[in-house]
This record gives C-alpha cells, structure tokens and sequence, in this order.
C-alpha cells in the first residue's frame, strides 16, 4: 500500500498550521478567543488526523506496525487533551491544558516528520 506523497507534504504544512494556532493559544486570555482558537485547533486536527488513520498508518503498518500503532494511541491522546483543553476554557488551568496538548502533539509530529514519512517516502523509492 502507497502514499500519495503529495498527500505527506500536505500533512506537514498542517501541522505548520497546528503550530501557528498553539502559538496563539498560548498568549490567548480572553475567554472568547480561547473558545475560537480552540476550535480553530479542533478544526484543523479532525480532519487531519482522520486522513492520517485512513490513508497513512494502514500503508506505515505494512511497514512498522509499532509505529503505526503507536501513531493511532498518540491520537486517542490528542482527543483526549483536545476535550480537557475545552473544559479548561476560561479557567485558571487553561494555559496548562495548552502546554500538556502541545507538547503531546510536539512529539507525535517529531516522530511523524522525523520518522514515520521518511520511512513512507524511502517505500516509495
């Protein structure tokens, strides 16, 4: 199973995307733009990571099936910290719930750009 490697770079600029919007997260106070950034961020990571799990970790599997694995657990987390993040929305511990999610998703795109596509992209080859 291939990769549309088009489909790859078009999955990195997302998470450029994603980078930007925790960037303003991070120095967002006001409830109100809170509430808009994080669904600005639930926006763009639904979407994304539903292709991911449709169209990319079936063809990492055939690959490495522990990284592919370990994709898919990063992602129940991520949807985790995207409803604690929510229910944090306008209260004290908000700016925490955002460096908890971030950091998650740091990682996971770490192992995704670093990782997980070169070793698509060299299948491919």
């Amino acid at each position: 199973m291939d990769v549309d490697l088009n489909l790859l770079d078009r999955l990195e600029q997302e998470h450029r995307d994603v980078e930007a919007i925790f960037a303003r997260l991070e120095s967002a106070t006001d409830e109100s733009e809170q509430r808009s950034l994080v669904n600005d961020l639930e926006a763009a990571l639904a979407p994304h990571m539903s292709i991911e799990e449709s169209d990319v970790y079936p063809a990492l599997a055939a690959l490495d099936a522990g990284m592919a694995e370990e994709a898919e657990t990063e992602h129940n987390e991520a949807r985790d910290g995207l409803q604690a993040l929510k229910a944090q929305i306008g209260q004290p511990g908000f700016a925490a719930a955002v460096q908890t999610l971030k950091g998650a998703i740091e990682h996971h795109v770490e192992e995704e750009e670093g990782e997980a596509f070169p070793k698509l992209r060299a299948g491919r080859s």
